[in-house]
């Protein structure tokens, strides 16, 4: 519900072109005006390409458009023409130029990496895949190409993959920051967080003010607990970058895990300030409305996010979590519904719909949910405690005995369900087994200092 959103952006490759390719002058002297025109060509092309790489892009495209003009066949001209197209915003146009590069010249390496760049940023993840390994075909030992790469393969979830690619980087350029972050993020979605933090770190020490390793530096702290650590590079990314919604978002998210919901409130709110159509913004600030009292507003935050993305199963698990905590169980079954229609596979959709299926004394539906959630999730004690419950009451209590069995493998600490397979093994006539189990829940109430679960099982044993 309040899980940080680790977020790499798309870096910009800002780097510039270098190793020009000498352009060759004819030496045939019946080609004299071709030879002057050549050489007006390639005078503007040079300046052209100068003024590009100190970012004065106006004048370099002029210098370029003019090189063009008189020869045409110029390919590094539409490259960087391209270039300075890409850098103002002109995302058709530089495709063109790059397009156009191409086709005066297939083996124009950095013209592939630059079309694929914007490519990817556009969304269109195949071709600018296709682009890197033509790229990388050309120049093996770019960088960039591989960072780029590895990025893709991260978004199509190749995280083997990216790893592989993430750390070519570094092979060939072991001061890459960005190689660093984008490696970094890789390690946290494999849970690797302690190696995220090294990555993060060393991208940091490359680089002290680069905010987006502090951004996702803090969410793995905050994956480990640390969040006294996840709060400090959160305010240092804000520090850096006043303007970043994920920043505030995932701040807010730790604020609101300690318990300062003014602070989360506030954080969501400057977070969809920031991005009006930020939805896990809105879900997380629903949570606080919702702690507050002010359902309203809470559901109102819900149906903002489900208006922003409809296929989104989130905001209806949220929303069906709320009315379950106000007795709506129907309300509660229907947002669950529909989580689990846009998501098959939302394990914790399922157990909270068996929960309401409880409540409304749909026992058998009950289980048949427990047990779809335990198909996707087998890890998942509550799931098998719970589950064992409703086959206790339907008068299963071999499949009860199996379940917190099951349950008390997974989690040893689970005193109540040491205490109701006590209860499940006395009515089914084991007296040894059930006193052992009573008496290992009596030690675990009293170790997790649980007074209502500790008077139950004495007064169990007291019927002995």
């Amino acid at each position: 519900m309040h899980q940080i959103r680790t977020a790499i952006l798309v870096l910009g490759f800002s780097s510039l072109l270098m190793g020009l390719p000498s352009v060759g002058v004819a030496q045939t002297t019946s080609e004299v005006q071709s030879m002057q025109i050549s050489a007006q060509a390639n005078a503007l092309l040079q300046k052209g390409i100068e003024q590009i790489n100190e970012g004065d892009y106006a004048d370099g495209i002029a210098d370029l458009n003019r090189a063009i003009q008189l020869n045409p066949n110029l390919a590094v001209a539409y490259l960087y023409r391209g270039v300075a197209y890409a850098a103002t915003n002109n995302r058709e146009q530089a495709i063109a130029d790059f397009n156009q590069a191409i086709r005066l010249d297939a083996n124009l390496a950095e013209a592939y990496l630059r079309r694929g760049i914007l490519l990817y940023e556009g969304g269109d993840q195949a071709a600018a895949l296709a682009d890197f390994n033509q790229h990388l075909q050309l120049n093996p030992n770019s960088a960039t190409g591989h960072l780029y790469r590895g990025m893709v393969y991260a978004d199509q979830d190749n995280l083997a993959g990216a790893m592989s690619e993430f750390d070519r980087a570094l092979q060939l350029q072991a001061n890459y920051p960005e190689a660093l972050v984008h490696r970094g993020a890789a390690h946290a979605r494999m849970s690797n967080h302690d190696q995220a933090i090294r990555d993060f770190s060393q991208a940091i020490a490359l680089r002290s003010n680069y905010a987006e390793a502090y951004l996702n530096r803090g969410a793995s702290e905050f994956a480990l607990g640390n969040s006294a650590a996840a709060l400090r590079d959160f305010d240092r990314t804000l520090r850096l970058n006043s303007q970043q919604p994920t920043a505030y978002y995932n701040r807010g998210a730790v604020f609101f895990t300690v318990g300062d919901r003014e602070a989360a409130f506030d954080d969501f709110s400057r977070a969809v300030e920031l991005d009006p159509n930020y939805s896990q913004a809105y879900i997380s600030r629903s949570l606080v409305w919702f702690e507050v009292g002010n359902t309203p507003n809470a559901m109102a935050d819900l149906e903002r996010a489900i208006a922003l993305n409809a296929q989104d199963p989130t905001p209806y698990k949220v929303r069906g979590d709320m009315r379950m905590r106000l007795d709506d169980f129907a309300g509660a079954i229907a947002d669950y519904t529909q989580a689990v229609t846009l998501s098959p596979d939302y394990a914790a959709a399922f157990t909270a719909r068996a929960s309401a299926r409880v409540a409304q004394g749909d026992s058998l539906g009950a289980d048949a949910d427990f047990s779809r959630a335990i198909s996707l999730n087998p890890r998942d004690s509550v799931a098998f405690a719970k589950r064992a419950q409703v086959r206790s009451s339907l008068g299963n209590l071999e499949g009860a005995f199996s379940d917190y069995s099951q349950a008390i493998q997974l989690n040893p600490q689970d005193a109540d369900s040491f205490y109701r397979r006590g209860v499940v093994r006395k009515s089914m006539g084991d007296r040894t087994g059930a006193l052992d189990d009573l008496r290992r829940a009596e030690v675990l109430y009293r170790q997790q200092s649980n007074a209502q679960g500790y008077r139950n099982v004495l007064r169990t044993l007291d019927q002995f």
